[in-house]
């Protein structure tokens, strides 16, 4: 029997989670608009397909997400191996079917949320490193929590 607290039902204290496997698809495409490559314009979509949720008689309903961003690469050395990315970014997700289960609430009543904000970044071509910060303000939120989000990546080629 999973814990509750008041009238709310949780998975479990120590579970960080959301208590289910969700499968992912996703496909992204950058295009840069000039062959010097100083500006991106990268798009990605998600489709999600959820799993029952552990400890209860509900399967999250799938969900599509769209990403977006621009982004504009500013050298900031002369022999252009460290450059500044800038940028907006974006995106919107949507459920797009039902929760299915004697546990799903308000069947039919589907989830969205659209985020929209800027990355800032740095990257070393010598070492294909690169340093990523992005903030988003979401807005028009149905049916789930509203927020906003930041992150910070370190990515590099091997």
């Amino acid at each position: 029997m999973p814990p509750v607290a008041g009238s709310v039902t949780y998975t479990s204290p120590e579970n960080t989670g959301l208590g289910f496997w969700t499968h992912q698809f996703q496909s992204g495409v950058t295009w840069y608009p000039w062959s010097d490559k100083r500006m991106a314009v990268a798009t990605a979509l998600t489709y999600e397909i959820n799993q029952n949720k552990q400890g209860f008689d509900l399967t999250p309903g799938q969900n599509l997400t769209f990403n977006y961003g621009l982004s504009q690469y500013i050298p900031l050395t002369d022999d252009q191996k460290l450059l500044l990315e800038v940028g907006p970014a974006g995106y919107s997700s949507w459920q797009i079917t039902d929760d299915t289960g004697s546990d799903a609430k308000n069947p039919g009543e589907h989830q969205q949320v659209h985020g929209v904000g800027g990355q800032l970044g740095l990257t070393y071509v010598p070492w294909n490193a690169a340093l990523n910060f992005h903030y988003f303000y979401e807005y028009a939120a149905d049916n789930r929590f509203q927020g906003q989000a930041l992150g910070l990546n370190f990515a590099m080629k091997f």
